[in-house]
C-alpha cells in the first residue's frame, strides 16, 4: 500500500510541468555528480555488472523461478508470480507511456537504452524477479530473512550501477 501511495505521489508530481522540471533538475544534478567522479577501472567494472544482470540474468532467474514452481506443484504460487510479473512490467510500460520521461539529458550515458526512462524497467523487473523468488521459492523463516537481505543489496547494487551509467534518472529507481 505505501509503495503504491510513493509511486502515485511520484508519478503526479511528474506529471504536473514545474514540479516535473524541479525533479528532472535535481536528478540531472546528481548524475552529473556523479558523472564526475567517473573512473576508467570503475567504468568497465559498472559496465560489466550492468551487461550480466540485464536482460540475461533477469530472464534466467525468471524463468527458472517458474521452472521450480512447476517441478514442485506449487500452482498457485506460479499464478501469483505471473500475475506479479505481468501486472508490474506491464504497469510500468502503461506508466512510461503516458508520463513520456526522456533520458537523462547532458550527461552521456554509458549502457545501451531504449524507450522511456520513468520508471527504470531494468531494476522494476529485478525487484519484481527477487521478490518472487524471496516469497514463492525460498522457505519461510530465517532462510526467507537472510535472502531478503540479499535481494535488497543486489537491488540497490544493481540502482547505483544504473546511476552510474546515466541510464535512468535517480526518480526513475525510486519509482522502480
Amino acid at each position: 500500500m505505501g509503495a503504491t501511495l510513493c509511486i502515485a505521489v511520484l508519478s503526479a508530481v511528474i506529471a504536473v510541468r514545474a514540479s516535473f522540471v524541479a525533479v528532472t533538475s535535481v536528478d540531472l544534478g546528481a548524475l552529473r555528480a556523479v558523472a564526475h567522479v567517473r573512473v576508467g577501472w570503475l567504468t568497465t567494472a559498472v559496465r560489466a555488472i550492468d551487461h550480466a544482470a540485464w536482460p540475461w540474468l533477469v530472464r534466467i532467474m525468471a524463468f527458472g523461478t517458474i521452472a521450480v514452481l512447476i517441478a514442485y506443484r506449487r500452482f498457485r504460487y506460479l499464478a501469483v508470480y505471473a500475475a506479479l510479473l505481468f501486472m508490474g512490467l506491464f504497469g510500468s510500460l502503461l506508466l512510461a507511456n503516458a508520463v513520456g520521461r526522456m533520458r537523462p539529458a547532458g550527461v552521456r550515458i554509458l549502457t545501451r537504452w531504449q524507450g522511456y526512462s520513468y520508471p527504470s524497467r531494468p531494476v522494476l523487473a529485478l525487484a519484481l524477479v527477487l521478490a518472487g523468488v524471496v516469497y514463492t521459492v525460498v522457505p519461510a523463516g530465517s532462510w526467507r530473512d537472510r535472502t531478503k537481505v540479499v535481494a535488497g543489496i543486489a537491488i540497490v547494487l544493481f540502482a547505483c550501477v544504473r546511476l552510474y551509467l546515466a541510464a535512468d534518472h535517480p526518480s526513475d529507481i525510486v519509482a522502480a
